[in-house]
């Protein structure tokens, strides 16, 4: 064989390669035109099935409406939700230990609680007397009357205050909530400026409606930190935001400072909390918990609150 011919067969097999090569790269272009294409319609078709579906069932659901009705998902799935929240809070409240003849005053006219109200009642039977009372009290006319601390205050001690107390439970913190629901920041803030100063002026409606006022309570998430600080140097009290240790917790109290502890969910709340430790003894701290008398009527060692408390500020004059 000539060189001649030897380089044309070569040239002829590149050819050939070539043209296989093209071939296949055509090849798998139609299959996946044809791939894309049939998804495309299984799509469309898909589409126009769950359409007919929809459409059936609007028609078969018609006749169930009303004819001014409108209903849509939204509105559908608030009125579902509500009714299981309802039913789920009625439930709880049948299960619990609470005399039948006040169950019965609650269940027969729960349209006249917030819901809220009652989901609180569920988690702290001590609510029961300020839940029952609610009706009457909502728009009780001498709501703005002097309140007297007399009563409550003795001198050198921090006096204990509850949020859902009736002389100012009922009053309104911010455009939703309520103090005795959602006010144990000025109820603890209040109780630690009496103490130390004796303002019996300083009761918890005081120092709630100082809180709204001066942009302290924020709407979705309650009492901020900062009245704890600037709120109450505005108030007249020095505040100081203090490590969380054993012995700067004793050393201030040991000198007469009060201190507000902010609470993760735990013994003292499922959300978030307030309470103020009054003292030490015993090498256990007293508390003051603005929604419990019975957790304040025990003292608490440093393992228990530890691991529960965020933040925490001590008072002094």
């Amino acid at each position: 064989m000539t060189s001649s011919e030897a380089v044309k067969k070569r040239t002829m097999k590149k050819a050939r390669r070539k043209h296989r090569r093209r071939r296949r790269a055509r090849a798998y272009l139609l299959k996946f035109v044809l791939v894309c294409g049939l998804l495309i319609l299984g799509l469309t078709g898909l589409r126009y099935g769950l359409n007919r579906i929809a459409n059936q069932f609007k028609e078969w659901q018609q006749p169930y409406l009303t004819e001014n009705s409108q209903p849509s998902d939204d509105s559908l799935s608030v009125n579902v939700s509500s009714m299981d929240i309802d039913n789920s809070i009625l439930q709880q409240l049948q299960t619990m230990d609470l005399p039948s003849s006040q169950l019965k005053q609650i269940t027969n006219h729960i349209e006249e609680y917030p819901e809220r109200m009652l989901e609180a009642l569920t988690k702290n039977e001590e609510l029961l007397d300020y839940v029952l009372a609610y009706p009457e009290n909502k728009d009780r006319s001498d709501k703005e009357q002097p309140i007297d601390l007399n009563k409550d205050y003795e001198e050198g001690k921090i006096p204990f205050f509850l949020q859902w107390d009736s002389r100012w439970g009922y009053h309104s913190y911010g455009t939703e909530g309520l103090i005795g629901l959602d006010g144990c920041g000025p109820t603890c803030l209040s109780m630690v400026i009496v103490g130390l100063t004796q303002d019996l002026q300083k009761n918890p409606q005081a120092v709630a409606s100082f809180s709204v006022e001066n942009g302290y309570l924020d709407p979705s998430a309650g009492t901020t930190w900062a009245l704890m600080t600037t709120g109450a140097r505005q108030l007249g009290i020095q505040a100081e935001e203090i490590r969380l240790d054993e012995s700067v917790m004793k050393n201030e109290l040991s000198q007469g400072h009060p201190i507000i502890c902010s609470m993760r969910p735990g013994d003292f709340t499922t959300t978030g909390h307030f309470i103020v430790l009054t003292g030490y003894r015993d090498g256990e701290f007293t508390v003051n918990d603005p929604n419990s008398r019975s957790r304040s009527s025990r003292t608490w060692s440093y393992s228990e609150l530890s691991h529960q408390i965020k933040n925490l500020w001590a008072f002094s004059l």
